[in-house]
């Protein structure tokens, strides 16, 4: 059946309520260490199961009604489901709720939520106080409150909230035939209105597609030793800096670890701060291959890294510099899916006698 406008509420599953409005030049050359041990990747927490006891239903509102209405502002509360075999639940929505068909085209506003027990229901219902409306006249505009008959809403129709999951029911008004113009009233002169819900419930169980994350996750450690920086991101190296203390001409060794703290697959561009001095610093990658001119140039590419995979790098220091002076390299990765997203371990080197 063809309808000119149409106004919906939705009621969906979720566990709160929600209301959504409308609409480096190189010195001597370090000799490479030897192969690593491959690092332990930390295994992420697994999400919890919902349960089959529990659904959730919100109730949401879109488009509006006829010509000359410029707001039609619908009140509605005591919104309740009815529980097949049982009694009656309330949907949370908290005191009443207001809202205008017209300011909801197109787009949709959530007005309650309730978690449930999952099972079957046979009718939701609610009562309508008041509607509003604003009428346009040939002297501007007029308002009047529409005569809303029983000043409850009630549509029988059976639907199922299966557990885990989000249930959508959609209260379909037929705009033009739920607002009705009768005329003006003879003694006031005013367009009268009445309200008679035309309503139609249609149910859904959406399925939600999960935000897709990017965060590279820097690890740093002194050769051999404990790592710092796992679920860590910063861009100073703070609380993931590993230290050595070294003779001028001794090179200090570490390992770097870069992984894939999103969710989804991701590659990683690696650079450095390094610039000219009385130092050497030399990158290799995980087959000792010598990355030095990429990671301190346009920076290099771990490759693509699965969620919770990652890859790992060496950084050797080698210093010419006054006892008691230290030496810091910044090593940064930076995600390719969401460039924004960086962080950054240091290597931080001290200068001793011997």
């Amino acid at each position: 059946m063809r309808r000119i406008v149409k106004s919906v509420v939705t009621l969906v599953t979720v566990l709160l309520l929600v209301l959504v409005s409308a609409c480096i030049p190189t010195a001597e050359r370090v000799t490479p260490p030897p192969a690593l041990e491959p690092i332990p990747a930390p295994i992420p927490a697994p999400k919890p199961i919902p349960t089959a006891e529990w659904g959730i239903i919100e109730i949401r509102v879109t488009d509006p009604p006829p010509a000359d209405v410029i707001s039609a502002n619908v009140t509605l509360s005591n919104i309740e489901v009815h529980r097949e075999g049982g009694g009656w639940e309330t949907i949370d929505i908290g005191e009443n709720v207001t809202f205008d068909l017209m300011e909801v085209i197109g787009v949709t506003e959530v007005l309650g939520s309730v978690n449930v027990t999952a099972g079957g229901f046979t009718q939701i219902r609610m009562n309508v106080p008041t509607v509003d409306v604003v009428f346009s006249t040939d002297n501007g505009t007029d308002n009047v409150t529409a005569r809303v008959p029983s000043e409850k809403l009630k549509i029988v129709k059976a639907f199922e909230v299966i557990g885990g999951t989000k249930t959508a029911l959609t209260l379909d008004f037929d705009g033009k035939r739920s607002l009705v113009l009768p005329g003006k009233d003879i003694a006031t002169g005013k367009q009268k209105a009445i309200f008679k819900p035309v309503v139609h419930l249609l149910v859904e169980h959406p399925v939600e597609q999960p935000t897709v994350t990017y965060q590279p996750d820097n690890w740093i450690r002194n050769e051999g030793e404990s790592w710092f920086g796992d679920d860590v991101y910063n861009l100073t190296g703070n609380n993931q800096t590993a230290s050595q203390s070294v003779a001028n001409n001794v090179t200090a060794n570490y390992e770097i670890s870069i992984q894939n703290d999103g969710n989804t697959s991701d590659s990683f561009i690696v650079s450095s701060n390094v610039t000219s001095g009385n130092w050497t610093v030399e990158f290799y990658d995980s087959l000792n291959v010598n990355i030095t001119a990429n990671v301190t140039g346009s920076g290099w590419s771990t490759g693509a890294l699965t969620s919770g995979n990652y890859t790992w790098i060496s950084a050797n220091i080698t210093l010419g510099l006054p006892i008691g002076s230290s030496f810091d390299v910044l090593v940064t990765s930076q995600s390719v899916g969401d460039p924004d997203q960086k962080d950054t371990v240091k290597a931080s080197a001290n200068v001793t006698a011997s």
